[in-house]
């Protein structure tokens, strides 16, 4: 790894599949920060709390949800390492259903979202037919599967949902955001910071798996650190 480069790579989880987590093992080469069963809001908020508390240069966003390769993180990191780039991620599908991939260019922060057509995605044919010779582009949104950020992009981004909704657990309410990468999205415009994708990275979504979110595990969070291999 080079020193010019020190990410921290958070998974913020509240579901559990075995498939996905052998994944995120096989990253073993850099520093992890497991956050299992918060509320939403809260796990991004330990995110970035503990990232800002460490020497970290970037801050790496590893969805539950996705199934990639180590080699993927790797060139992430080549890319933030060759170009300085501030936000750079790679790409993945939007569901099972569609043939739509999971990033737009319509900007979105003059409206109100409420339905994934308004997104316009592109389908799966923008990517067959992107020559590689450049493979970055620049988005308005992505789903935030493996998502590069800066550390000085990090210190000003809130992190936040887009909507709030209300959950109830057991006996208790709760208040929580949702649409994160869109919060993500419309922060990143408002600052002026390119959102970046490199289309040669990318990442399998299994879709819509709200219905493995672990209720039973709110109230019982666990935050594990673990460091990166030696071997």
């Amino acid at each position: 790894m080079s020193s010019k480069i020190k990410p921290l790579m958070v998974t913020c989880g509240v579901r559990w599949f075995p498939i996905c987590e052998y994944w995120i093992d096989q990253v073993n080469f850099i520093d992890k920060l497991k956050i299992k069963y918060f509320l939403h809001d809260e796990a991004f908020k330990i995110a970035k709390e503990y990232f800002l508390s460490h020497d970290y240069s970037h801050l790496l966003i590893y969805a539950e949800d996705i199934i990639t390769s180590p080699d993927m993180v790797k060139l992430l990191i080549k890319d933030a390492e060759e170009y300085d780039l501030p936000v750079i991620s790679g790409w993945c599908n939007f569901d099972l259903k569609h043939d739509w991939v999971a990033f737009n260019f319509k900007d979105l922060s003059k409206i109100k979202v409420t339905w994934a057509e308004q997104y316009e995605f592109p389908s799966i044919d923008y990517i067959l037919k992107h020559n590689l010779q450049n493979p970055f582009v620049e988005v308005f949104f992505q789903g935030m599967p493996l998502t590069l950020i800066r550390r000085d992009i990090v210190e000003k981004l809130s992190f936040k949902g887009y909507k709030v909704d209300y959950k109830v657990l057991g006996n208790k309410m709760f208040k929580d955001g949702f649409m994160h990468d869109l919060q993500f999205a419309i922060e990143l415009k408002k600052l002026g910071v390119k959102n970046v994708v490199d289309l040669r990275v990318f990442c399998f979504h299994f879709g819509n798996t709200v219905k493995y979110v672990r209720t039973d595990m709110f109230g019982r969070g666990e935050v594990k650190f673990i460091p990166a291999s030696t071997m």
